[in-house]
């Protein structure tokens, strides 16, 4: 009894297994190894199409066709669903295609329960996944052959870890600069309403400043980012008047000095690959200076003060990135600030041909001096408290606008 029963199922098996040999046995699969440090498995065949797995060197595959210059293959993601991909023909070499259940029936040609046997039977091994190291091998080395990504604002490196950017730009900034400029113009109109000649040449207000800094940036999410940096300005101007009449050589000399360290941190918004918008807290540390001349041939008198305030400001700037190579980027930005600094403390040195020399301490004050008549001139010099003596008028403690913009140009470097 037994034995026709097993006979029987014996049976039944083997005419199941003739008659589902059509479905299994036709389509040959081309077997793959690859040859790349990684092999991308995209879900088009197309370069810039999504990464759906990776697969590292000596890897064995099993493509299902080949379009063009790409091998379909059936790849297992998370949750045992299988998906379509597309493998470069530069990242793996055909070695022979074999039927898909030829390696099976070898191996266990007679099961003794073979309905339950057949069910767990699949037709290629489950999908290696590359081990975190060997990942990491892409940003090392580069991509593999065939295929050159563009600079890219994503956070991330292969290995999970966080990219930095390092921004390095130059130019220039433009601001009115403001009571600086009012004392040394006030002085040079003095003098020539003293000696009553408008004489040759003028004052030239300072307006500019060389600008260089450095950002520091960190992605969030490829649109998102975070960055910490600082910019130097720096910039002076020379007027020299020429008061001369006849023999009597009477010339007036002004120059104005700028320095600016303005520290900030902020936020970058990257809508779109080659553009970006950001805004910034700052505090700024800034330096006046003045130089003053004055010379009637054999006799000269001079003022020189240094005097330092330091506040907060704001900064917003939009900008563009060129792709230049998968870790260089030119940017090209235009931002505007917003700061007004008051209180500068430092010290004034007057000087003088007779060899006189005095050095006062205090704030830097801007106010109204009348000498003849009721003409009244603005003038900037250090005082060691408020000037309230005669002919002085509405005083108040200097500042330092530098609200305006500021262009510039320079790399981005990602790490």
């Amino acid at each position: 009894m037994n034995k026709t029963i097993r006979a029987g199922l014996y049976l039944v098996f083997l005419f199941s297994s003739l008659s589902l040999t059509p479905l299994f046995g036709q389509t040959p699969l081309i077997k793959l190894k690859v040859v790349g440090e990684l092999a991308n498995i995209r879900i088009r065949p197309d370069i810039g199409s999504l990464i759906i797995q990776q697969f590292p060197r000596d890897t064995l595959l099993e493509a299902l066709s080949k379009e063009g210059e790409w091998f379909q293959i059936r790849v297992e993601v998370e949750g045992a669903q299988s998906l379509t991909g597309f493998v470069h023909e530069s990242l793996v070499s055909v070695m022979d295609a074999l039927p898909v259940e030829t390696e099976v029936i070898k191996k266990d040609p007679l099961p003794v329960f073979p309905v339950e046997k057949e069910e767990v039977v699949t037709e290629k091994p489950p999908v290696k996944t590359p081990p975190v190291e060997e990942k990491a091998k892409e940003a090392k080395t580069g991509p593999p052959q065939g295929e050159k990504p563009p600079f890219s604002p994503s956070p991330l490196h292969p290995d999970g870890g966080i990219r930095v950017f390092f921004d390095l730009t130059g130019g220039g900034a433009f601001f009115p600069v403001g009571d600086l400029n009012t004392g040394a113009r006030g002085l040079a109109d003095y003098y020539a309403h003293y000696l009553g000649t408008t004489g040759d040449g003028g004052y030239a207000s300072l307006r500019a400043a060389g600008v260089f800094g450095g950002n520091f940036i960190f992605p969030s999410n490829p649109r998102l980012s975070i960055f910490i940096g600082m910019d130097y300005l720096g910039g002076s101007r020379e007027s020299l008047m020429d008061y001369s009449v006849a023999a009597s050589a009477r010339t007036f000399t002004v120059r104005p000095k700028l320095r600016v360290l303005p520290f900030h941190v902020g936020v970058i918004y990257t809508p779109y690959s080659f553009a970006y918008v950001k805004i910034a807290a700052e505090y700024i540390f800034a330096n006046m200076q003045y130089f003053y001349r004055y010379s009637d041939g054999a006799f000269w008198q001079q003022w020189s003060g240094t005097a330092s305030c330091s506040g907060p400001g704001a900064l917003a700037a939009v900008g563009l990135l060129i792709d230049l190579s998968p870790a260089f980027a030119l940017t090209v930005e235009l931002s505007g600030r917003l700061a007004r600094l008051r209180g500068f403390e430092g010290k004034n040195t007057y000087t003088d041909s007779d060899g006189s020399l005095a050095e006062e301490e205090g704030t830097l004050y801007l106010y109204d001096g009348q000498f003849t008549g009721s003409s009244t001139f603005p003038l900037l010099f250090i005082r060691s408290k408020v000037p309230t003596e005669a002919g002085v008028f509405n005083p108040e403690k200097a500042a330092l606008n530098l609200t305006g913009i500021t262009l510039k140009a320079g790399i981005r470097i990602r790490f």
